[in-house]
């Protein structure tokens, strides 16, 4: 009786959605397929947006109550992963990134709003349909042991994903580029958690961690350290040093990281050339910071500016060698970091932090 009863709950769950579908309220934070039966709804096509219905932790086939508009080209099907033909997690991001680049491109007159509108929901439906399959091979592939805690992990990211929707929604209510807006906010946050998922299958499957992946999850691990430092408040000394210390180290961690594959993986003859190289850039590295300690007077900027500088060049120093080791393994790397200014407040001074590491501090 109580299967039964969540069974009719999921089905006028997912009629409704299907009802928005229809008619195209793309400003709506959960989409829906077009046929929403529940007998016709693929496994592979399901998807989630939000953890609203009240029988998720008691139902295992639906996980999240909500479905996906999935693009159904037939270009797209080839893409798909399962546990049945163990297509290796490399295979699947590069004929992802193929998708996605053809996607862009069927897309690539789109002129008037509603066009960009739809564009940006193809994308993000796209994304959504990467995330799902990602996730059952993890159901179908992880230890008992391990599933509850991916499970909380997944509901923090839907939560975390709907705030940062909900926001937007407030700041474009009313204007036709809010189904943009929001839509282009869920790609972003969708593949950066497809890569999360790609890093956690990949390693539950013993493959070579790719190095697409390796660039995606570290550029948003420390975005994610970086939007601690960049908001409009206030912070004191000693929050600022803690956090651009955090930066620093985490992408020592990730030069440590790149460099050891880069040993195991470089032919002899090269790795003595590369040891020379990785060398110098340390000195120059070093000489960077030294000639800014000495440049400075005000003891916060020396500090500050020392911490930022130094994970700066780390973090373009691991950008060169992941794509060197990309070339090395033959790999398609499409990755282009985003890099932007970190701007907080201390007393009554705006402090701005370039992507280069800079430090300026103008007063309010």
């Amino acid at each position: 009786m109580i299967n039964n009863m969540r069974a009719f709950i999921i089905f006028i769950t997912i009629n409704m959605y299907s009802f928005i579908f229809a008619n195209q309220e793309l400003n709506q934070t959960n989409n829906a397929f077009e046929s929403a039966r529940l007998n016709l709804i693929t496994a592979h096509k399901q998807c989630w947006v939000s953890n609203e219905a009240n029988i998720i932790e008691s139902n295992a086939t639906f996980p999240f109550i909500a479905t996906c508009y999935c693009p159904t080209n037939s270009e797209f099907e080839e893409d798909t992963i399962d546990a049945s033909n163990k297509k290796s997690i490399r295979t699947f991001i590069e004929k992802t990134n193929s998708s996605n680049n053809s996607l862009l491109n069927k897309h690539d007159n789109a002129m008037t709003q509603l066009e960009l509108n739809f564009k940006a929901r193809d994308i993000a439906d796209f994304w959504d349909s990467r995330l799902i399959q990602l996730w059952q091979c993890l159901q179908n592939e992880m230890p008992s042991s391990r599933k509850q805690e991916l499970l909380k992990e997944q509901y923090a990211w839907l939560k975390e994903k709907q705030k940062v929707i909900n926001i937007i929604q407030e700041k474009t209510e009313g204007g036709s580029i809010q189904p943009l807006s929001v839509c282009s906010a869920k790609s972003n946050l969708t593949r950066k958690r497809v890569y999360e998922l790609a890093e956690y299958l990949s390693n539950l499957r013993g493959e070579q961690l790719m190095i697409q992946i390796f660039l995606e999850n570290a550029y948003t691990k420390s975005e994610i350290i970086e939007d601690e430092l960049n908001c409009d408040c206030a912070k004191t000394l000693l929050d600022v040093n803690e956090k651009s210390i955090k930066l620093a180290k985490f992408w020592d961690d990730r030069l440590a990281q790149i460099w050891q594959l880069l040993q195991e993986q470089t032919p002899s003859l090269r790795k003595q050339e590369l040891l020379k190289e990785q060398h110098e850039w340390t000195k120059q590295k070093q000489n960077a910071i030294k000639s800014i300690k000495e440049d400075n007077q005000d003891s916060f900027i020396q500090t500050l500016s020392a911490h930022t500088t130094q994970y700066a060049l780390t973090r373009e120093r691991v950008y060169e060698l992941a794509k060197y080791l990309a070339k090395l393994r033959g790999e398609q790397l499409q990755f282009n970091p985003y890099l932007s200014e970190l701007k907080f407040y201390i007393d009554n001074h705006c402090v701005i932090i370039s992507p280069s590491g800079e430090v300026f501090i103008v007063d309010d």
